[in-house]
């Protein structure tokens, strides 16, 4: 099997670019200790809460509370917790780094609102790597409508067939699929591996780099 011609990576952010399992479920924990108390669901349940819209989520698990008052109360407590609770994965820089060095543009498209995926990226110091950023309030249809990959593949001046899209979810899969890019599987979310196709697994950050510096990688 030839190594693929890669040009362009959309990264997702939650649960790929930044590891914030213990934010996810910290927030939750607040929401539903305000707006649901003594109700929480299995830890798997939350963690998977990473893939669809905030917006989707929060009316799903909150339907009675007013739209804007969940939202607003999930945006103000979230933004506390991103200095306690997010953090890098092992080689992230390294990888980001390598890709940068090789040419290779770099995006996110994020389910989450552009403010709080802004701010985490510029927190964490990723967003030097990146040409550009699509989140929620981008889009009129969040993943995994192809409508912010495409506008992901305008930033970067890449087709479908030369971009890979990296997530941790279904939700990124599908996207890939629905737009016509390649799809590549973070294997270590906590919750679970989903059953959607893939180009590409990978295990570790430093497996992502090997793709482009090596050719080493595993398809599925």
């Amino acid at each position: 099997m030839s190594e693929p011609r890669i040009r362009g990576v959309i990264w997702d952010l939650d649960g790929t670019l930044i590891d914030s399992d213990l934010y996810i479920v910290a927030n939750y924990l607040h929401m539903y200790e305000k707006f649901r108390p003594g109700y929480f669901p299995h830890l798997r349940e939350i963690l998977g809460f990473s893939g669809p819209s905030v917006k989707q989520t929060l009316s799903e698990q909150f339907p009675d509370v007013p739209e804007e008052v969940r939202m607003a109360e999930f945006v103000r407590f979230s933004l506390t917790q991103e200095p306690r609770y997010l953090t890098l994965y092992p080689g992230e820089v390294e990888c980001l780094q390598a890709l940068e060095a090789l040419g290779i543009k770099q995006c996110v498209f994020t389910n989450k609102k552009s403010a709080s995926a802004r701010n985490c990226l510029d927190s964490m110091g990723l967003s030097r790597y990146m040409c550009g950023l699509v989140a929620l309030d981008d889009v009129k249809r969040a993943k995994p409508d192809p409508e912010g990959v495409y506008r992901c593949l305008e930033l970067m001046g890449t087709t479908p067939e030369e971009t890979l899209i990296i997530g941790d979810s279904s939700t990124d899969l599908v996207a890939a699929a629905n737009s016509g890019c390649l799809g590549g599987l973070v294997t270590w979310s906590l919750k679970g591996l989903p059953a959607c196709s893939r180009t590409f697994e990978f295990d570790t950050m430093d497996d992502i780099r090997r793709l482009f510096t090596d050719g080493d990688y595993r398809s599925e």
